[in-house]
Order: C-alpha cells, then structure tokens, then sequence
C-alpha cells in the first residue's frame, strides 16, 4: 500500500471541475465575449504602438558599437513599459459592450455576472506577443546582443550562426561558378 493517494473526495471534485468546464450559460458565454472583445481591443492597439515604437528608434545597425545597441534596447524597452502601461489603459477605456441584461437560457433571473474580470482583460498574452511580434529592430539588436555576447563568453560564434555563414558561403560559390 503507498503512503499517498488521491484526497478522499477527489472523485466529486473531479466531476465538478468537468461539469464546469463543459458548462454553457450566460455567465460563460459573456466571460468569452468580454475576453474576445478585450483581446481584439489589445491586438489592434499594440500593433499601432508596435508599429510606431519600432518607427521611433533607429534601426538595426550591425557596424554600431555593441554598447551603443545596449543603451538603444534599454531605452526601447523602457518606452515599452510605457507603452504597455497607456496601451492597457486605452483598451480599458472601453466599456464591456456584450452584457446580457436578461436570461437567454430559459433561467428567469439575469445573471450575475462582474465585469472587467475576465483574465483577459489585462491582457497580458496579446500584448506581450503583439508588441514584440511589431518590434523586429528590437529582436535584431537583442538577437546581436546575444550572439557578441556568446561570443565573448566562448571565444566562438553559436552553431546556428556558423551554420548560416558556411551555407551563405556555399550559395555564393554555387553563383559565381554560374557567372
């Protein structure tokens, strides 16, 4: 006999939690609308921000100093915190516009749902991916960062960096041996 097993009442819970999952009424369907809408509200708004931010810092510059492209991702990421602080507070701004004020579901009372508490509504997932997806200098320099510094801790550069440099090697051999 092993000295641990389920909690006496895990069976019940089980069921509970699979009922709930599986539940379709009101209150589920206004969490996925009020989920939807706010998700919808930070894809649209960190993609312009996205946008403009990667517009307002200088562009990807392989001959810059290393330490020049540190102060530009430090500064590019202090504006996203700012970004991220106003671009939730602009989606807020919105108010929950799928509120059921009467049962639909044959129910004679309007449920009781609250508001503005969907986990999606401080969207975290979307403007995490949306933002970064939008900042592709940003990705470089980080991405170069990454590599000088494998570099100066190895004395090498990665594999996937090598691999890369020996087949743009091979494609330029292949070309000139055509030309």
């Amino acid at each position: 006999m092993l000295p641990f097993g389920p909690e006496k009442h895990a069976s019940s819970y089980f069921q509970d939690r699979v009922e709930k999952l599986v539940r379709i009424n009101e209150v589920r369907i206004m969490e996925l609308l009020e989920s939807f809408q706010y998700g919808i509200g930070y894809i649209v708004i960190c993609f312009f921000l996205g946008v403009a931010m990667d517009f307002m810092f200088p562009k990807y510059d392989e001959k810059k100093d290393v330490l020049l492209i540190f102060a530009e991702v430090v500064a590019q990421c202090l504006a996203l915190i700012l970004f991220v602080f106003y671009g939730r507070k602009l989606v807020k701004i919105m108010p929950f516009l799928f509120y059921f004020n009467r049962a639909i579901f044959g129910g004679s009372s309007v449920p009781k749902y609250r508001a503005y508490e969907s986990t999606e509504y401080e969207g975290e997932v979307v403007i995490g991916f949306v933002l970064v997806a939008t900042q592709t200098n940003l990705l470089k320099k980080i991405d170069l960062l990454s590599r000088e510094l494998y570099n100066l801790m190895y004395g090498e550069e990665r594999d996937a960096v090598k691999k890369i440099k020996e087949e743009e090697k091979s494609i330029e051999t292949v070309v000139k041996k055509e030309i």
